[in-house]
This record gives structure tokens, sequence and C-alpha cells, in this order.
């Protein structure tokens, strides 16, 4: 079956109709993902130091489903609030989709961002994000966590 997603200007791949499932918008490989998260890990001038980047992924990618919620992921990391949960997790996919060449789409509402936490998971786009949003990792990013051992 042909691929009918649009194409962003340019023709880069990353666009989406409201009847798409935000789950089929990007795959990068799991080759893709290991290549993506070394150059974090030996990247000095990242936006995002890898030990709090390490950390943020392994804790989603143990539990079950490899899910978890920006009030979940605060709580975890004794931040003060998911709000800063979402910016951490932002900013961590910003990183990889740089290195990734990946451009996420925008929220279909409210302040109409890059939804940058399409590289790393899937879940609803419900505009603004909220505390209990799930953040379901993607499967060739858990499967690249796992060769790394970076699962434990």
């Amino acid at each position: 079956m042909p691929d009918r997603r649009p194409v962003c200007s340019g023709g880069k791949p990353g666009c989406f109709s409201r009847t798409e499932s935000v789950m089929q918008i990007h795959e990068a490989s799991a080759d893709d993902y290991e290549k993506a998260l070394l150059k974090l890990r030996d990247d000095d001038s990242s936006a995002i130091n890898f030990t709090m980047a390490h950390t943020i992924l392994r804790n989603q990618v143990i539990r079950e489903n490899a899910t978890i919620t920006p009030a979940e992921l605060a709580q975890l990391h004794q931040w003060k609030n998911a709000s800063t949960a979402n910016l951490q997790y932002e900013k961590l996919a910003k990183q990889i989709a740089t290195y990734l060449g990946y451009a996420p789409p925008k929220r279909s509402s409210g302040d109409k961002k890059p939804m940058w936490w399409l590289t790393l998971s899937t879940g609803p786009d419900t505009g603004e994000p909220t505390p209990a949003d799930p953040w379901t990792m993607r499967p060739s990013l858990r499967v690249a966590m796992v060769q790394l051992k970076w699962d434990r």
C-alpha cells in the first residue's frame, strides 16, 4: 500500500493528517538510534548532559511497555514538577532529533510548537502536554538501548 502521508515543504517527510496515528510519523532504525545515542555520549557540546540523558532514557526503558508520564519522570528525578520533566525530555529529544536529521510535526492546537518528544516516543497529540500524557518509547529506540546495554 502506498504511503499517503503528506510531506513537508522541501519534500521532507514528517507531516501528518489529523486522521493518521501519531505513532506512524517517525521510525528511525535501531542502528540510527544507536549512532545518535553514541553521538550524544561523545558530544561535549550537547545541549543536555549525557548522564542526565542516559538516566531519563533508562528510567523509561525499564518501565512496563517502556511507558512513562512527565509526572512519573519528575517524581523519579525529584524534580519540582512535570513541567521540568517536559522541558528535560524535550531538550533530550531535540538533541537526538538533530543527530537523526528529524524534524517533528507541530502540535495540532495550543502553541503549535514542534512535538520533539516524537523523536523518542509515541503518544497523544493533546496540544499542550499534560503531566498525565504517556510517552511510550519507540520500539527501535528500545532495541538500541538494549543493544548498548543502557537498560541496566
